[in-house]
This record gives structure tokens, C-alpha cells and sequence, in this order.
């Protein structure tokens, strides 16, 4: 373990398996005593398709998550190749037709999924760092509503893909 767990007051734990990665996960749960300070600043959140956050205060703007979704969009499209290689019965090696067997779509499985965990981890990263950022600089906290269901009907598909993934 990467963390010495005796430290923490934990109060509830348990273990997640993933059988296609074949990972187990502790997850556990612990009270953190939070020493409160007194904020008075105030910042209103603005979500948005090129920005992913722009935050609006009293003295500054501040654009959070700038080009995020490049990394993201990448990965998105090496999960379609791998979807699709997954579809298909057959592909091409060194200009020859090979069939393709079921070692070829369990490790392409494994594969698809290791990306799925791949985002999952930048997007909770990115999610974790905005958070971070905002409680320790700002009191109070404006978030407007933000109907994504509404929105996608009406948008590009890259674009509508990028906001449901984030």
C-alpha cells in the first residue's frame, strides 16, 4: 500500500473486484476533522463546451479545466478503434486476413475497460482539483443549472460526448 491507513479514523471499509481487470480495490470511509475558516469571498460557476468551468468573482475571472477534453477526446477515440476491433470477426495482419479468436477479444476487453478506468481517473482528477481549488479560495459558491439532456439534443455529437463524459 502506497498509504499508511492506521492513521485514519476509519469508520466502514470495503473491497471492489473488477473481473475483467481483475483488480480489488479497499475502499474506505473515515471522518476527516476539517478545521473551518471564514470566507467571505464569493464566485459563481459557469459551465461551458470550450471551457469546462469559468468562474466569475468579485475581482478576477478564472477559466478552470482549459483544453481538458483534448486528452480526453484522444482517449474517447482509442476506445471507439478498440470497440470496433472488438466488432469486427476478422482484421488485417502484414496484408493478410486473420480471424479473430477469443484470446484476441478478452484481451481486447481488458483493454476497452483499462480505458474506461483511464477516464474515469482524469475526469474524478480534474473534478478533485476544481473542488480544491474553489473551497480553499472561496466561502460561498454559485453554480447555475445546467441541463446536459436538453443541451445534447441540440449539439455536435464531439461536442455532446465531451460534456456527458464530463
Amino acid at each position: 500500500m502506497s498509504d499508511n491507513i492506521w492513521k485514519y479514523d476509519f469508520c466502514d471499509s470495503n473491497l471492489s473486484y473488477h473481473k475483467v481487470l481483475n483488480t480489488i480495490t479497499l475502499n474506505l470511509t473515515y471522518n476527516d476533522n476539517i478545521k473551518q475558516t471564514k470566507k467571505t469571498k464569493v464566485g459563481a460557476l459557469d459551465q461551458g463546451e470550450r471551457n469546462f468551468m469559468t468562474l466569475y468573482s468579485d475581482d478576477s475571472v478564472c477559466k478552470l479545466g482549459i483544453n481538458c477534453e483534448e486528452k480526453i477526446l484522444k482517449v474517447c477515440k482509442e476506445m471507439d478503434i478498440i470497440r470496433s476491433r472488438i466488432d469486427n470477426k476478422y482484421y488485417y495482419k502484414n496484408h493478410e486476413k486473420v480471424n479473430v479468436n477469443a484470446n484476441r477479444k478478452r484481451n481486447l476487453r481488458k483493454a476497452f475497460h483499462r480505458k474506461i478506468q483511464y477516464v474515469k481517473n482524469l475526469i474524478s482528477e480534474l473534478h478533485n482539483q476544481i473542488i480544491n481549488y474553489l473551497v480553499s479560495r472561496y466561502g460561498k459558491i454559485i453554480i447555475s443549472p445546467f441541463e446536459t439532456q436538453e443541451m445534447v439534443t441540440k449539439l455536435v455529437s464531439k461536442v455532446a460526448r465531451m460534456m456527458n463524459t464530463l
